[in-house]
């Protein structure tokens, strides 16, 4: 086409409609290429489906400086000054930035990262205990840099709100991390992150803006909601940080905890609130522990955020019900009625990974709603196996009611004549039952 920009609506167009696999790969290529230039502007509204994907994309060093503020990251229409949020338009400036105060440590650095996948934690690790730390040095202390209005078109005021948060993040970034690969006991957790918190207040004191109540709220505030949004225990950050308000003088623990909470559930709300709303599931997990905290006794659980936390329940419910009937009609069943006596390993490792999928939302309906209306579906699902796969070895069968119901149920299944099927319900009945149960308030 003549008009590149019409090339890239059509573009957009046809990737809305493309496949999951088809994305990866049409990520994968654009991330390939020596120069993005426009390219990047073709998978900007797909920003929200690649989040819940997270495919692996080959990193550069510009893109490992902020891998730790990932999923605070958002886009320039959405972000103004005072949230615990960056806008995506400004890191391309500050990672210029870096780069300059970095001089040939920068390019040493980039020659080691060339090759690393996004998917290869350790890797990240490694190269984030030498990057992370400098960058949050230099944008600590960092002053404007001259292109900032025309590359950003914000002010200083502006950089200021975005520089020093993201140095007080990049400079524990390194504990997160670490806590994430080693998923450590509670205690130790508990105690890194109150050592973390503490660092960071210290940091914020040193910051050249040191008086600035408001950002010193949120540079904390960013740390705190990259906790809520990573590690899977909440109640651990924000008991760290309700410590902390209590043993000093200062406010910022609170209030920095209180900006990071309403920046999760806003989150969540704008998750929901679309129809075809499709998080990652470790997500949907994180959101139910930190309802769970937030309804327990303790400055996190305000009265004033009762409301907010039954709707999201609700939604979370409802969320658990509809996905359940996808996973069950979609991957489950399909591969169900193709098993046979030699069946292929990928196909087996897909069912498996749909049952997990099964129990943990019927787990997570209970947490949710206190109801069990899944788990009763996950027990009649499982004992339609014999039913659903007459044709599928015993042991394949008794390995998914292993997943879906445990050891015993499955010890029973395999105890069973090979034409015998004490299953309630034919497949029919079965997605029939599931879909009724996704449609129940």
């Amino acid at each position: 086409m003549s008009d590149p920009s019409a090339a890239i609506m059509t573009l957009q167009h046809h990737l809305a409609h493309a496949e999951d696999a088809q994305l990866r790969e049409i990520v994968a290529l654009v991330d390939s290429l020596p120069r993005r230039g426009p390219t990047d502007a073709i998978i900007a509204p797909l920003r929200g489906r690649l989040l819940r994907l997270r495919p692996a994309r080959r990193l550069h060093v510009g893109r490992l400086i902020f891998v730790p503020a990932d999923r605070v990251i958002v886009p320039a229409t959405s972000w103004r000054r005072g949230m615990v949020a960056v806008p995506r338009h400004a890191l391309t400036c500050l990672t210029l930035l870096v780069r300059q105060a970095m001089g040939q440590d920068y390019a040493t650095l980039a020659n080691q990262v060339d090759g690393t996948m996004s998917d290869d934690s350790e890797a990240i690790l490694r190269h984030g205990r030498t990057l992370w730390p400098r960058a949050a040095a230099i944008l600590a202390h960092a002053q404007m840099p001259p292109e900032w209005p025309s590359m950003t078109g914000l002010g200083l005021a502006d950089f200021t709100a975005i520089a020093r948060p993201l140095a007080i993040l990049l400079g524990e970034a390194v504990t997160i991390e670490e806590l994430l690969q080693r998923g450590s006991a509670e205690d130790f957790a508990a105690r890194a992150i109150r050592q973390s918190l503490n660092r960071a207040l210290a940091a914020i004191a040193a910051l050249p803006e040191a008086g600035d109540a408001a950002l010193s709220k949120a540079c904390l505030g960013l740390l705190l909601c990259v906790c809520l949004d990573r590690l899977p225990d909440s109640e651990i950050a924000l008991i760290a940080a309700g410590d902390l308000a209590r043993s000093s003088d200062s406010t910022t623990p609170r209030l920095a905890a209180d900006a990071a909470i309403d920046a999760a559930l806003d989150q969540a709300e704008e998750n929901f609130s679309h129809p075809n709303a499709a998080p990652a599931l470790a997500d949907v997990q994180r959101l139910a522990a930190l309802l769970d905290t937030l309804e327990q006794p303790g400055p996190a659980g305000r009265p004033s955020r009762k409301p907010r936390v039954m709707a999201l329940r609700r939604a979370l419910t409802a969320h658990c019900r509809s996905r359940f009937t996808f996973e069950l009609s979609s991957h489950l069943l399909p591969g169900l009625f193709q098993l046979d006596q030699t069946p292929q390993a990928d196909a087996l490792l897909a069912m498996e990974a749909a049952a997990r999928t099964l129990r943990t939302l019927a787990a997570m309906e209970r947490q949710a709603s206190g109801m069990t209306q899944l788990e009763q579906q996950v027990a009649d699902c499982a004992k339609s196996l014999p039913t659903l796969a007459p044709q599928a070895r015993r042991v394949d069968l008794a390995r998914l009611v292993e997943i879906l119901q445990g050891s015993e149920a499955a010890l029973a299944m395999l105890d069973l004549p090979d034409n015998t099927s004490h299953a309630p319900m034919c497949a029919q009945e079965v997605a029939t039952s599931h879909r009724a149960c996704a449609l129940q308030p």
